[in-house]
């Protein structure tokens, strides 16, 4: 079956109001017509599921707008159970196929699924975030950036220039899935195996518009000497860079190496940083983990 004739079901779940105890923040709505607009998530197991639920908790935390919808795009490989427990956090779940790739790694095997994304033409835009990350200050003023088809951080730890998938803002549209559906096609037809952001820079790396400074940035870079250059900027300290995060994704493991807050064989939730590393290194997972206690049980 072609790519292009993968289709998205409607939602499966209507937002119920929030529980008395759980106060979320909304910034001020802006005047002027009315859009549709949310933050975009894709699940395609249980483990992601909760990654999710503990990704919308710090969006929330950090305050979001009470006209942006959370939406997650889940695949049949999400039990009932999270379903329920991710409409229970306010997200509306719409069902997709999965479109895998050939590798036994589980983070990378179905990343092509974020595709869907881009052609959720009922939005006027969307802001699309790895499930496995988190907010600290609001990104609600990227639906607010002048009009363009995509916006994307730059990978700084890749030869530049790159653009990162962490974090995409996206008017979606059938264009832009079909634009990345030919670069999958054809490297396909040449044996070539790609994952989600090669794919996005081959079809998008000369017209997508870099998002301004360092908005997404990697855990890892919080496990690094204060004084010592950056990787997201030579003429940026660590210690500056420190100073100003907004969404960080996990790509180191608490025990060093690649990895995610689940990763390993890491019951005691043992956590190992260097000597001068910055306390947010440690409390962004132990934060994680406090929140998935609290909405994956």
């Amino acid at each position: 079956m072609s790519l292009r004739s993968t289709s998205l079901t409607g939602a499966t779940t209507k937002p119920p109001p929030s529980p008395a105890n759980k106060v979320e923040v909304a910034s001020t709505v802006p005047a002027g017509p009315k859009r549709n607009l949310a933050y975009v998530f894709y699940v395609t197991s249980d483990t992601y599921a909760c990654a999710c639920m503990v990704l919308v908790a710090s969006i929330k935390k950090a305050g979001k707008r009470a006209d942006i919808g959370l939406v997650a795009l889940v695949t049949a490989s999400v039990s009932k159970k999270r379903l329920d427990q991710l409409a229970g956090v306010g997200i509306r779940t719409m069902e997709v196929a999965s479109m895998t790739t050939h590798t036994t790694d589980p983070t990378w095997r179905e990343s092509l699924t974020r595709l869907a994304a881009f052609k959720l033409v009922e939005f006027d835009r969307i802001v699309v975030l790895d499930a496995d990350g988190t907010v600290l200050k609001s990104l609600d003023f990227l639906f607010d950036l002048p009009s363009f088809p995509i916006y994307a951080p730059r990978a700084y730890w890749l030869d530049q220039p790159f653009l990162a998938s962490t974090v995409y803002v996206i008017e979606p549209s059938q264009a832009l899935y079909d634009a990345q559906v030919e670069v999958i096609e054809k490297a396909s037809k040449e044996g070539e195996t790609l994952f989600d952001m090669d794919v996005a820079n081959r079809a998008f790396k000369d017209v997508a518009s870099f998002l301004p400074g360092t908005i997404a940035l990697l855990n890892g870079d919080f496990n690094q000497s204060p004084l010592a250059k950056s990787a997201a900027n030579p003429f940026l300290t660590y210690a500056k860079l420190w100073e100003n995060p907004y969404y960080v994704h996990f790509s180191e493991s608490p025990l060093g190496g690649y990895g995610k807050p689940w990763s390993g064989n890491n019951r005691e939730r043992r956590i190992v940083s260097k000597p001068h590393a910055h306390p947010l290194y440690r409390s962004l997972f132990e934060t994680y983990w406090t929140r998935q206690d609290e909405f994956c049980k």
